[in-house]
């Protein structure tokens, strides 16, 4: 298996306000392995922490100069039960057929969540290539392998981030491709409108039915309601309308202003 899983990437982003980083890592990572994955030859990336914690840091690729990564084998020490040693990319390999293979990782954070103190975004991670493939094939034949592994990267990341959101109830959530999901400071200070795209929002935040419905009657999101939450899931148009544009990241703002209100 490739280390590194082939482009375009499936980046499924979770964030739990009143969890420590570590603690949202191993979260995510638990649940993968009791849905039928493996950590692939016992082998994570960890990073030395002191005195308990996670030393801070932005992005693993930016930081990489200043931080020290190193790869462990999980039959000595476990980094999920250390004080010293915290995973912080970790490669599951499938059981299933229904299973594809994913990275869980840090997602890179902006200076305003960095300065914070922002717990940083878990994400999960899977190629999106056979998907992206299919879709831009136009009128050039694709073979039927292909088709069938890019049909099971559809059902596979659809349900596997609604049961994300089901069942591990993050304050909020994105299903996005090759952009990260922001922590709550960088996102409120956000003018961009990919950052509010293809958005979950939990019921924990508090917002008001009629920020939902505001929502919900632009002509280019869509509302899905998950079992603790509703899922903003973005049509095309949204990017090139300002207005619309305004009215998503004004009500989204309120609900993670909502969020910073409980520290």
């Amino acid at each position: 298996m490739p280390r590194y899983l082939q482009p375009p990437h499936i980046q499924m982003g979770a964030y739990w306000h009143e969890l420590s980083e570590a603690d949202a890592f191993r979260k995510i990572t638990y649940w993968l392995l009791e849905r039928r994955y493996s950590i692939h030859r016992s082998e994570i990336d960890i990073l030395e922490g002191s005195e308990g914690k996670l030393p801070r840091f932005r992005g693993l690729v930016i930081d990489a100069g200043l931080r020290r990564v190193m790869r462990v084998d999980m039959n000595g020490e476990n980094p999920f039960r250390s004080s010293r040693l915290f995973p912080v990319q970790v490669r599951l390999v499938p059981e299933t057929s229904r299973n594809v293979p994913v990275d869980v990782c840090y997602a890179l954070m902006l200076e305003d969540s960095f300065l914070a103190g922002d717990p940083h975004v878990v994400e999960i991670v899977a190629s999106g290539a056979d998907l992206n493939c299919v879709g831009n094939a136009g009128t050039q034949s694709v073979s039927r392998k292909v088709h069938s592994r890019a049909q099971r990267v559809k059902r596979w990341s659809q349900e596997t981030f609604r049961s994300l959101c089901d069942e591990l109830r993050p304050d909020y959530a994105a299903f996005r491709w090759e952009y990260e999901l922001q922590p709550p400071n960088s996102l409120i200070k956000s003018t961009d409108v990919m950052d509010f795209c293809d958005i979950y929002l939990s019921k924990k935040l508090g917002m008001p039915e009629s920020d939902i419905i505001g929502i919900s009657r632009l002509k280019s999101c869509l509302i899905e309601r998950f079992d603790a939450g509703v899922f903003v899931k973005s049509k095309g148009g949204l990017l090139g309308d300002d207005k619309q544009s305004e009215v998503l990241m004004d009500a989204v703002r309120r609900g993670i202003g909502l969020l910073l209100l409980r520290k």
